[in-house]
């Protein structure tokens, strides 16, 4: 399904053009799969954030194999993100099996430095403007794995495909997570803005004449880093998501 939205991102064929998903837990409005499309003339502030690779392999992640081969992605790891690692054993499609080895270069993954949120960046190494352009369905492959690793680790995430599919922004958060503990800042809830993929990107759409007239970067950044990961727990998500102990 991943590979369907970049390619839907590519065929509109415009830069102010996005495709945004929800999870679980991330503030999706139903529970089943399904993107959401969006038009902005403006760049996200998460578009225009300097980035910076992720450590050593992990920006140069391999194109991982079934599922099943990903059990020993590590117990520390996974009990850093929220808990014990249950990942499925299913196998894919034999057609996807060959497509997940493609060269490990074929994808690079960063993350945004500066920016509220932690969160990845997912880019192709090389051009997919053609039809059947073997980078779109590299990305494809390595983004479907991270965000199939989060759900079976029970980690709410978003993700926002821009640039006519060629960067991926993946946001693992815990947003919910935080307010169900007490620890999200009431005049921050007040706001009712909850962020779902746009607003974790940068665009908040503000529900109140006074947040309105009141609005300023500050509070705009306040209530974004309340979605982020700490640092620790983002970095065993890297390695949980793009790691090559799950080759």
């Amino acid at each position: 399904m991943v590979l369907l939205a970049l390619q839907f991102a590519r065929e509109l064929d415009s830069p102010d053009f996005r495709v945004g998903y929800n999870s679980l837990g991330a503030f999706a409005t139903i529970n089943h799969l399904h993107f959401q499309s969006y038009r902005l003339s403006k760049p996200m502030p998460c578009e225009v954030a300097p980035t910076v690779p992720l450590p050593g392999a992990l920006a140069a992640p391999p194109l991982p194999d079934s599922d099943a081969d990903c059990a020993a992605v590590g117990a520390s790891a996974a009990a850093a993100v929220t808990g014990p690692l249950h990942l499925p054993s299913r196998k894919r499609p034999r057609d996807f099996e060959t497509l997940l080895h493609r060269p490990i270069a074929a994808v690079r993954v960063s993350r945004l430095q500066g920016y509220p949120v932690n969160a990845f960046v997912v880019e192709a190494a090389e051009d997919f403007t053609g039809r059947d352009g073997d980078g779109m369905e590299a990305m494809a492959a390595v983004v479907g794995t991270a965000a199939e690793r989060l759900q079976a680790a029970n980690q709410p995430f978003n993700l926002l495909i821009t640039d006519r599919g060629r960067r991926v922004f993946l946001f693992p958060q815990c947003f919910a997570e935080r307010q169900a503990a007490g620890a999200v800042p009431a005049e921050l809830l007040a706001t009712g803005v909850n962020p779902a993929a746009f607003e974790i990107a940068g665009h908040l759409l503000l529900k109140r004449t006074e947040d309105f007239e009141e609005a300023t970067e500050e509070i705009a950044v306040r209530l974004l880093v309340q979605a982020s990961l700490c640092e620790e727990r983002f970095l065993a998500v890297a390695n949980m998501c793009f790691g090559r102990s799950c080759q």
